[in-house]
């Protein structure tokens, strides 16, 4: 296990684009190995712990217990990069993210966590240069309309969500594979009357 930090040690602006460029980058060069990597953004208490003779950097709180659930849910459900609403809020226009179907409980929160899968980049920068301005070619919105009736479905809502997937489908846009298998997954589960699994 690997615990990396961004915006810690010292000031990172776009901590977050950083630590999924990183994560994603990480995931295509070692096809040959299992990489899950959990990602959330939040506060903590970091700094060296230890004594005059063995120091470490350690990074405590709320924020690092959930990374670490978010990566072992996405080790366990095969899933290469995994993160919060947190996350997807500040990284939405720049990544495709999947919302995944289950409600996972946190040890020190009420409401069940939010999990995304981050599939791949959506936009094409027009520079290279990662300071100050971009300019961004941004994508469709792939994942948009699954998002919203899977949230809906994970509320309770089964039936409108079955009439926001409906809706998509007559638009006739052609959805990439991995789009319409999460389609017909979702439709299954509700169709099932399935409540959504709740993970600890």
């Amino acid at each position: 296990h690997v615990h990396s930090s961004f915006n810690a040690a010292k000031r990172c602006v776009g901590h977050a684009r950083r630590a999924a460029d990183s994560l994603m980058e990480m995931g295509k060069n070692n096809k040959e190995l299992a990489v899950s990597s959990g990602l959330c953004s939040g506060s903590a208490h970091c700094g060296p712990v230890g004594n005059n003779e063995l120091k470490v950097f350690a990074i405590m709180g709320q924020v690092a217990v959930t990374a670490s659930l978010l990566e072992r849910f996405g080790r366990h459900e095969g899933h290469k990069v995994t993160c919060d609403g947190s996350v997807q809020r500040e990284l939405a226009f720049l990544y495709d993210m999947r919302l995944l179907p289950v409600d996972v409980t946190v040890r020190g929160r009420e409401a069940p966590l939010r999990v995304f899968e981050v599939t791949e980049c959506s936009v094409q920068a027009a520079s290279g240069n990662h300071e100050g301005e971009w300019l961004y070619h941004v994508s469709d919105d792939v994942w948009g309309p699954y998002n919203t009736a899977c949230l809906k479905y994970l509320i309770g809502e089964g039936d409108e969500a079955v009439e926001i997937l409906d809706a998509q489908e007559k638009v006739g846009v052609e959805a990439p594979q991995s789009v319409r298998l999460a389609v017909e997954s979702l439709r299954e589960a509700i169709s099932m009357g399935a409540s959504c699994s709740v993970l600890q």
